[in-house]
């Protein structure tokens, strides 16, 4: 007897298998930031599911939702919200007007959202939940960017600053105050957030983070262009700091080649990514104790006229460390020469 497989049917037993692996292997979401929990790290490189861990936490809403986000248009995260505001949540949503556009009418009357229209990008990728939890990082709310894109969140249970994103999505509705950077302590670390352009010396911050550095600085990075940046990784290198940088692949062919073809110059392990989709973060890991990161890319328009965040996060403790070094060694692995 032929027992030979047809192809339509071997291609579909290969989909239903495929399908049968996603759905037993994969969770639904992280552990959510807590009081006992105050930060923590998702990337979708190191096996977390970006989308489903943002839509738990805007379910999770009781009270409000504050989003500052550049494009917004992946059905689930929108859905997450109609049903929040349809439950009596306070849903604030701040977009950038040419990255995000025709929303409203699938978030629903109940959604309040408004895009930005000032000099520059509205860049963050915020969400503040309830006035205490705040999911702040890479990520764009789009199918791309939370399934195939290389992104990088970090969670925050924190009044302080949850309502320090509720006021800087008011300042930029009202074209009101800068909102000062923002320093907290936990019991074991601290964190520091800025806002930017509102914070003028967010550069000088991170310059001074890299020209501390001892031992190692891993750099992954969507756009990377500002010159003093440039500047500060060679002169690691040359004192003898481990300098690694991995650049997106586009990116690093285009907008980002001054900086790869100066790292090459002075012979820097500088690497590409080849990943499938983009490599979108915008972060540094120094020393292996502080991590920077947030949704500036190391450009002069991220540090002096886009609306953006950058945070510099200190004394990583051991499970934050082997989360950020699981999504680093599959940087590399996703990266050539």
């Amino acid at each position: 007897m032929n027992t030979k497989l047809s192809t339509p049917v071997l291609l579909f037993l290969i989909g239903v298998y495929s399908l049968v692996i996603y759905f037993s292997t994969e969770e639904t979401y992280c552990k959510l930031p807590a009081a006992d929990l105050p930060i923590c790290h998702y990337s979708n490189q190191a096996g977390d599911n970006l989308r489903k861990t943002y839509v738990q936490a805007i379910l999770d809403a009781k009270e409000s939702i504050t989003c500052l986000i550049y494009s917004l248009t992946d059905e689930e995260i929108i859905a997450a919200f109609k049903k929040k505001a349809d439950d009596g949540v306070e849903v604030l949503i701040v977009s950038d007007p040419v990255a995000t556009q025709n929303v409203q009418e699938k978030l629903g009357p109940k959604v309040t959202v408004v895009p930005r229209r000032q000099k520059g990008l509205m860049h963050n990728k915020l969400l503040a939940i309830d006035h205490k939890v705040s999911m702040i990082g890479s990520a764009n709310f789009t199918r791309d960017s939370l399934n195939m894109h290389a992104n990088i969140v970090m969670g925050v249970h924190s009044p302080a600053v949850a309502l320090a994103i509720e006021a800087k999505g008011k300042s930029l509705i009202e074209k009101g105050k800068k909102i000062e950077p923002l320093f907290i302590k936990t019991p074991t670390q601290s964190l520091e957030v800025c806002f930017l352009p509102d914070d003028g010396e967010a550069l000088y911050k991170l310059l001074k983070q890299l020209h501390a550095a001892e031992k190692c600085i891993k750099v992954a990075m969507f756009t990377f262009t500002h010159p003093d940046l440039i500047n500060a990784l060679v002169a690691a290198h040359k004192r003898g700091v481990e300098v690694t940088v991995v650049l997106d692949r586009e990116s690093s062919r285009k907008t980002s080649y001054p900086a790869f073809s100066r790292f090459s110059k002075e012979k820097m392990n500088v690497l590409v990514s080849n990943r499938v989709g983009l490599l979108h973060e915008k972060m540094a890991i120094i020393d292996d104790t502080t991590l920077i990161m947030g949704s500036a890319n190391w450009t002069k328009a991220a540090f002096g006229t886009n609306s953006e965040n950058l945070c510099i996060l200190t004394d990583l403790q051991p499970d934050q460390l082997s989360k950020l070094n699981s999504f680093w060694e599959t940087t590399l692995r996703e990266a050539m020469p």
